[in-house]
């Protein structure tokens, strides 16, 4: 004996068949990451050589000891001599990290633009792609607009006539939207902007008629 299949097993397909494929992340592409990625390893290491630098300028601010009781064993032991070496190697340690630190910011400039150039060519190739799908959602809006001003004007007739015909309208709620109140007009309107701006950035886009 089968066991009875759940509504919930299966998905839909039909469901599913309009929806459009969700778009991959600019992140995930292989150019992006290219750059990217050795941007990411760049900024870490500028990040951890600042905080080098910082326990550096605080190891060389800290003061000698060489006055009074303690100069003497300071001499007995040498310790002054180490100390100066270590301060000299910490000066060292210090402008290395100065110069690295130069490099990398200025890689770090130079890698920024690169990916920006990259961000604006996989932008540019993403908008042609997905045009069609603007298109065809403007036609789609053109077409309402259409049918929202057909229907404002076929409710201003139906209310002159009633009103030619004697009749008052008072019981019969005007619901015109404004809007879309005018489709055509030599003084222009928000409607003929809106078209007019369509037909300069998507000449293919259809308009109702």
């Amino acid at each position: 004996m089968s066991a009875r299949r759940e509504s919930g097993d299966k998905p839909n397909p039909g469901k599913e068949q309009g929806k459009p494929k969700q778009m991959k992340s600019i992140t995930e592409n292989v150019e992006f990451k290219a750059v990217s990625d050795p941007l990411t390893a760049i900024q870490t290491e500028l990040t951890e050589k600042e905080r080098e630098a910082e326990e550096i300028y605080i190891e060389l601010s800290r003061p000698r000891q060489t006055d009074g009781e303690d100069a003497f064993a300071t001499y007995l032991t040498k310790e002054e001599a180490f100390a100066i070496d270590q301060r000299s190697e910490l000066r060292e340690k210090l402008r290395a990290n100065e110069h690295r630190q130069a490099f990398l910011r200025s890689a770090l400039k130079q890698g920024q633009a690169e990916l920006d150039k990259v961000i604006g060519q996989l932008s540019l190739a993403a908008c042609k792609e997905t045009r069609p799908r603007c298109v065809k959602a403007l036609e789609k809006q053109l077409n309402g607009l259409k049918q929202t001003h057909d229907a404002n004007r076929e409710l201003l007739d139906i209310r002159d006539e009633l009103q030619r015909a004697g009749y008052q309208t008072g019981s019969l709620p005007f619901c015109q939207f404004n809007a879309v109140e005018v489709w055509e007009s030599p003084y222009g309107s928000n409607v003929q902007a809106h078209r007019k701006y369509i037909r300069e950035n998507y000449s293919e886009v259809k308009e109702p008629k």
